[in-house]
Order: structure tokens, then C-alpha cells, then sequence
């Protein structure tokens, strides 16, 4: 009968589907989220690690050491499974990086097609 009842004040489809419920409330705030995601887009060099690109676990750790100084304590127990999740939920991928090469030698082209010209037997 609740079935029923469900299907008659939702619709069919929607019937099927899993209402949300009340559940715990979330114990990472709104603020602690946008700190969180902006940390995601500076580099640890910024912030004065040595690290070039994020781990999960190095950010996972910089987030715990500094959640409660920087005013976000509700953050100071956070696992890396957590923080993955919640940059998934931002449509982040910071595991995804590019890598760069940096061209210091303007004349590179020429002298690396000069070394590895090819001569035919």
C-alpha cells in the first residue's frame, strides 16, 4: 500500500526511484569545502612544501596539519577517500596533471636535428 500510495503522488517513475532522507547532517561545512577546493588549485611550492604537483595523501595531510589553524576544524580528521569525493563532486581531477617542458635554449630544434640526422647505408 505505501507503494502504491508513492506511485499515486509521485508518478511511476519517480516511485521507483529512492527518496532522500533524513540521514546525519554533514560534518564538513560549506566554508571548509571552498577552502578545501581552493587548495586543490594552488601548488604545494605555493604554500611552502617541497612538492611540485599534490598527492592524495600530501594533500590529505596538509589539509589535517591545517584545518584547524586555518579556521576549519571540521576538517582535522579528513581521509584521502573524503577529499577525493568531495573535488569529484567539484568536477576537479587534480590527479590529472599535465606535464610541462620548459625550453631554456632557443636554437633546441636546430642543434637536436643536426645530432639526429639519419645518414642511408
Amino acid at each position: 500500500m505505501r507503494c502504491v500510495k508513492k506511485a499515486l503522488a509521485l508518478g511511476p517513475r519517480r516511485a521507483l526511484e529512492d527518496l532522500p532522507r533524513a540521514g546525519r547532517p554533514p560534518r564538513i561545512t560549506a566554508e571548509t569545502r571552498a577552502w578545501i577546493v581552493s587548495l586543490a588549485c594552488q601548488k604545494p611550492k605555493d604554500l611552502g612544501w617541497a612538492p611540485e604537483c599534490w598527492t592524495e595523501s600530501l594533500r590529505a595531510r596538509y589539509v589535517r596539519e591545517h584545518a584547524a589553524p586555518a579556521g576549519h576544524p571540521s576538517a582535522g580528521q579528513i581521509q584521502q577517500g573524503t577529499l577525493s569525493k568531495l573535488l569529484a563532486a567539484q568536477d576537479l581531477d587534480p590527479h590529472r596533471v599535465r606535464y610541462y617542458l620548459q625550453r631554456e635554449d632557443p636554437h633546441f630544434d636546430a642543434k637536436m636535428g643536426r645530432s639526429c640526422t639519419c645518414t642511408s647505408r
